[in-house]
């Protein structure tokens, strides 16, 4: 469970990774930056549950969706194809800048999250 500091920490995070993914497009940010809000919280019995409505989902082997962290296991040519849907680029920057906006919120005293 991520305290106040943390969340605003995490909430800038997102915001710099969108912003990279904004001016770059995509590269495997997981093999340099923590930047998944499910890092660190493994223990959730289903990737479902973990990973909630990661854009990278479909991008997983079949074999590794169970692992902790799938996307981890995303291979070389499945991002190449990520990258390629200009869709999943403008999908992916609204999903970490809701995610921030959300931790922003539950790390501001009487600030309602939805």
């Amino acid at each position: 469970m991520l305290g106040t500091r943390e969340k605003f920490q995490y909430a800038a995070r997102l915001r710099a990774e969108a912003e990279a993914v904004r001016r770059h497009g995509f590269t495997n940010f997981f093999e340099h930056t923590l930047a998944c809000l499910a890092y660190g919280q493994a223990p959730r019995a289903r990737s479902e549950d973990r990973c909630g409505p990661c854009p990278f989902r479909p991008f997983v082997a079949a074999d590794y969706s169970e692992e902790a962290f799938p996307c981890q296991h995303i291979s070389e040519a499945e991002w190449h194809r990520a990258a390629a849907q200009p869709e999943l680029t403008r999908d992916y920057v609204r999903w970490l800048l809701r995610s921030a906006e959300q931790l922003e919120a539950e790390a501001t005293p009487g600030k309602k999250t939805d």
